[in-house]
């Protein structure tokens, strides 16, 4: 996972790194499942036909289902390309998003420009523990990055949170500069 490390300042480390989570799709893989349960179903009943020597139905029902696996290998594909084509980074300075596999699109923002940080999670999500983070930034009137479908949405949340408090935060060993008699 050698992502970001070309966009990375001189002193700059990653923290932490990601990718949408699988289980975050969970409704997508019960559908290529379901799709190729039929096309199974499908190619069982054409088997019968054929052992009984209907030909043209057979032909019928192994066209059909071919079309349902098709479906299910380019639904398949869809979902893991949403999957491998996003990434999320938390350094040192900022927080980082590339999506893109052939092209890429990145973004980036200091822990100090971040106004408001969302977390948006579904009674799935919750169970799942997944979820997606909204991050709003200075001068921005939309949400200016979105960590969509992360796993552990919570400590992002606080992991982003203390590097901002971390920036912000006065220095811990200033001393008053009172004279003692």
């Amino acid at each position: 996972m050698a992502f970001f490390d070309n966009q990375l300042d001189s002193d700059e480390k990653i923290i932490y790194r990601c990718r949408p989570a699988r289980r975050a799709f969970i409704e997508e893989y019960l559908l290529v499942a379901m799709t190729i349960i039929i096309a199974l179903a499908l190619a069982c009943y054409r088997l019968m036909l054929w052992l009984n020597t209907s030909y043209d139905a057979a032909r019928l029902y192994t066209v059909l289902s071919g079309i349902f696996f098709l479906v299910a290998l380019i639904l398949l594909i869809r979902v893991e390309l949403k999957i491998w084509s996003v990434r999320y980074a938390l350094t040192t300075e900022r927080i980082m998003y590339s999506a893109g596999i052939l092209s890429e699109n990145f973004k980036s923002t200091i822990y100090s420009k971040i106004t408001d940080i969302g977390l948006k999670q579904s009674f799935f999500d919750r169970i799942l523990n997944t979820g997606t983070i909204l991050l709003d930034t200075a001068g921005e009137d939309d949400i200016e990055l979105v960590f969509d479908k992360v796993s552990r949405p919570l400590e992002i949340k606080r992991m982003i949170s203390d590097k901002q408090t971390e920036k912000t935060a006065p220095i811990p060993n200033a001393k008053n500069k009172r004279s003692r008699k």
